[in-house]
């Protein structure tokens, strides 16, 4: 059960109802994360493919998982990119105190 109330089923917040978004093949959809947000069940017979893409300002990267001692960047493809390229998938220098 993801929501937990008198009624489950309700989906609606301050009496304001879900909106869904309706996309076709190869569309893309860009929105805070800070919005409440769902997928929904996939009923057809294809695959739906889903590429999910975060950024944040630096320091958050820094701080939170996961980037704490948790993930390692496959040294060989780090090797490849250029330093604007390591600075796009989150491989920063640490700067300032952080810890």
């Amino acid at each position: 059960m993801l929501a937990e109330g008198p009624n489950e089923k309700d989906i609606s917040w301050n009496n304001i109802p879900e909106q869904s978004v309706i996309l076709n093949a190869g569309d893309c959809v860009m929105f805070r994360s800070d919005i409440w947000h769902r997928g929904s069940a996939n009923t057809s017979t294809e695959s739906r493919y889903l590429v999910q893409v975060h950024y944040s300002n630096r320091w958050i990267a820094q701080r939170m998982p996961p980037y704490l001692n948790q993930f390692k960047f496959n040294k060989k493809l780090l090797s490849k990119a250029t330093p604007r390229q390591r600075r796009l998938l989150g491989d920063h220098e640490i700067a300032g105190n952080y810890t």
